[in-house]
């Protein structure tokens, strides 16, 4: 799995205004992936890759993720809808939003 276009747009927008942010990706072994798999499993049930974005704007915490299981991410219930590409976020403790692009999180971002 690589990070999706979105995410990348993200760190991009990110980079022009100035913020600073972290990768804290979490990757799934290959070794892990690959046992799956031969345990029955398809590639998007098996690859728990999630790729993170942190970053903080005044006193809040940003967190932007897309990858296993997340909402506009990777669907590993359904292969149907598996990977929309799109990025899910959550402001400090509150409830995520997810299935947004790049420019949605950099709108709200903007208004923060």
């Amino acid at each position: 799995m690589k990070m999706s276009e979105e995410m990348e747009k993200l760190r991009k927008g990110l980079d022009e205004r100035g913020i600073p942010w972290v990768d804290d990706t979490t990757y799934a072994p290959k070794e892990y992936i690959e046992h799956m798999m031969k345990n029955g499993f398809t590639e998007a049930e098996s690859n728990v890759t999630i790729f993170r974005t942190h970053f903080r704007i005044k006193e809040h915490f940003y967190s932007v993720v897309y990858g296993y299981g997340t909402y506009g991410g990777i669907n590993p219930i359904n292969p149907e809808l598996t990977d929309a590409g799109l990025l899910e976020l959550r402001i400090d403790d509150n409830n995520p939003q997810g299935w947004l692009n790049a420019k949605d999180v950099l709108d709200i971002i903007d208004k923060a």
